[in-house]
């Protein structure tokens, strides 16, 4: 069934989330710390679980519906404790698999990010922020939560060899040359997320091991915030 992502608005109310990306540094991050956690994986980040890396997640973005039609089919059996969360263009494709899931309005491809594209409710469309740990990170601001923090999302890497937590195919290899062309975007995009959520009260940080340099994000460490609480 398809439900409007309006039903998950504030409940989480004053609670932290963690989003689990795919960068190649996720390796390096000791998941097992999020087991009593709220978590949010995206696109093949429930492969996490497979590794023996995440214990658990409680929500899955896609953000993507080309990413949504290269999924193998085992996603659908391998999410299906998790409350699914899509941008409501994957389910208008003929290769939609009909799974229960939340959606919310597509973004504008041809805007930014920006105070006039700031959304003003759950179910409002808003700015591109061109990759799913950002537009998930808009999302759960209605949702209710205070705390905000993103992992696995370097927004690039070190070696061409290994682009993702899971390894690189040929898609992984043509996806990651087009981030070269999104960093100056992002680098524009990220301080706009940054206002919009600190205008919410909501406390963001990438955690990342492997973020590239001069992404302007606040940053610290997992071991840290599970630490201070």
């Amino acid at each position: 069934m398809i439900s409007s992502v309006k039903e998950l608005e504030n409940t989480h109310q004053g609670g932290r989330l963690f989003i689990v990306a795919n960068g190649p540094s996720l390796t390096e991050e000791p998941l097992h710390l999020l087991e009593n956690e709220v978590v949010c994986v995206v696109n093949k980040g429930y492969l996490s679980v497979d590794k023996g890396m995440l214990k658990k997640f409680d929500y899955f973005a896609i953000a993507d519906h080309n990413v949504y039609a290269n999924l193998p089919l085992e996603f659908v059996s391998k999410t299906e404790k998790a409350k699914r969360i899509y941008v409501d263009f994957v389910t208008k494709q003929k290769y939609y698999k009909q799974e229960d899931c939340y959606v919310y309005k597509k973004p504008h491809l041809s805007k930014p990010f920006c105070k006039s594209t700031f959304p003003k409710s759950i179910d409002s469309t808003f700015g591109t922020l061109y990759t799913v740990a950002l537009e998930t990170a808009v999302v759960a601001s209605f949702m209710g939560f205070k705390e905000i923090y993103l992992l696995g999302v370097d927004l690039g890497f070190k070696d061409s060899n290994k682009t993702h937590f899971y390894g690189t195919g040929e898609r992984e290899s043509r996806i990651s040359q087009v981030w070269n062309t999104y960093k100056n975007q992002w680098k524009v995009l990220i301080p706009q997320l940054n206002m919009f959520l600190k205008e919410k009260d909501i406390v963001f940080k990438n955690l990342s091991r492997g973020l590239v340099e001069g992404m302007p994000f606040e940053t610290d460490r997992l071991e840290n915030i599970i630490g201070q609480n």
